[in-house]
């Protein structure tokens, strides 16, 4: 992890596929087991196989967020997803599962970029994609540096959800989805 996060200033983004397969490969290479690069590649894909599996089925959506999706979507505002992941793939399956999919147009991902929230590059890339000037932009998310300052350095319109209110000092922020309707009408 850590010379993971010293490339590209800890803003560079991989895979947790990539990140078992090099773990196992010095690990390997370290105990003088055998292992061929095929066998780190086998022992990687099934160790993410469970790991994905039950990542997946632990993951869960507040009631509020689909009655909230459903309120923009009948306003008619677009909405796309702008996330750091590292399973490829990984979240328009956690948004079909859990029946999100048809709310959001764009979604880009770090692990599919290579670089991960607060990166310029992650957030032109969102910019790019949902086809509009950053200022027309209301990014909503739950990580101070992540989702507000780099949101606000590119010029969009940040805010944080924030429903144990660890941030009193950030005006634009809420506690709850259902509050999103009323900063877009503000």
């Amino acid at each position: 992890r850590d010379q993971f996060l010293s490339w590209g200033g800890g803003l560079k983004e991989g895979t947790i596929l990539g990140r078992l397969r090099d773990i196992l490969a010095q690990r390997a290479e370290g105990a003088g087991n055998g292992w061929t690069p095929a066998r780190v590649d086998q022992e990687a894909r099934r160790i993410h196989e469970g790991y994905w599996g039950t990542y997946r089925s632990a993951t869960h959506v507040l009631p509020e967020v689909p009655e909230t999706l459903e309120d923009l979507r009948a306003r008619r505002i677009p909405l796309g997803v702008v996330s750091n992941f590292m399973v490829p793939g990984g979240i328009p399956d956690l948004l079909g599962h859990h029946g999100l999919a048809r709310f959001f147009g764009p979604v880009v991902v770090s692990c599919d970029l290579g670089w991960r929230k607060p990166s310029e590059r992650i957030f032109q890339a969102a910019i790019d994609a949902a086809g509009v000037e950053p200022g027309e932009i209301l990014f909503v998310g739950d990580t101070l540096a992540a989702d507000y300052i780099g949101p606000m350095a590119m010029g969009m319109r940040p805010l944080l959800y924030d429903p144990k209110g660890a941030h009193p000092e950030i005006r634009e922020r809420i506690g709850s989805f259902r509050e999103i309707g009323a900063w877009l009408a503000g």
